[in-house]
């Protein structure tokens, strides 16, 4: 599977949404793949590894495990659509730290 494959397969699972910032966005341009955990720390191209995030927000959290938002990203995946992201959302916020809280891995 190429980028675009990759991409589009994301955004159908997860519509134009920064999962870091919640912001939806009108164009798949202004989103970019995000590792939940980095290659560098034996994370995976599985598509279950892999979220959107706006450009900005992807350069604020490079290479750190995402925390929350990865929990969120995970159970917004496995239901699937609105409500996934939905329940993901509230259970990644109620259940962890994200990265504003310094959890770095490299």
């Amino acid at each position: 599977m190429n980028f675009k494959e990759i991409k589009a397969n994301i955004i159908a699972r997860d519509g134009l949404r920064c999962s870091r910032t919640g912001k939806v966005v009108e164009s798949p341009d202004e989103l970019e793949i995000h590792h939940i955990v980095p290659k560098s720390d034996g994370g995976t191209d599985n598509i279950n590894n892999l979220i959107l995030v706006s450009r900005e927000a992807n350069t604020q959290i490079s290479n750190r495990v995402i925390g929350s938002t990865a929990g969120a990203a995970i159970l917004g995946a496995s239901l699937g659509g609105p409500v996934g992201m939905i329940l993901g959302g509230v259970f990644g916020a109620l259940l962890g730290k994200s990265v504003d809280d310094g959890d770095r891995n490299g």
